[in-house]
């Protein structure tokens, strides 16, 4: 199984599904009111512009030791906000991520979950490398 190629079609289907990035920040946001609390007062439409600038950045950073970099500096922007990211916080965001998954791309099954797993976890590895360096 191409992970990559299964992953890919899977996003599109979600991404197609203009509730898809929205009902994300919703779940994500209710995982816990420190979350609800990083969006309030926040413009969501551009929210949901760098979250998807994120999942293209986290897909493609299995294939890209340069991408990986760009990844890691993700966490170094929130920190430069004053977020700092905790690596056990970007479990919390992958779940609300695959729950959203499951719940917009009609296909949904194992073999899916495991595409965005497998490729998403170079990604998700890197980000939780730099919050425990710095």
């Amino acid at each position: 199984m191409d992970y990559n190629e299964v992953l890919y079609e899977s996003y599109q289907r979600c991404i197609e599904k203009p509730l898809f990035l929205k009902q994300f920040l919703e779940i994500f946001s209710g995982c816990n009111p420190k979350f609800s609390m990083m969006f309030e007062n926040v413009d969501l439409e551009r929210q949901e512009r760098m979250i998807k600038a994120a999942l293209i950045l986290l897909f493609n950073a299995s294939g890209v030791d340069g991408i990986r970099m760009l990844v890691k500096r993700l966490v170094q922007r929130h920190r430069d906000m004053g977020i700092h990211i905790q690596a056990e916080e970007l479990d919390i965001w992958f779940d609300a991520l695959l729950h959203t998954v499951e719940q917009h791309d009609p296909h949904y099954n194992d073999e899916i979950k495991e595409a965005w797993i497998k490729v998403f976890s170079i990604g998700l590895n890197a980000m939780k490398e730099e919050c425990t360096a710095s």
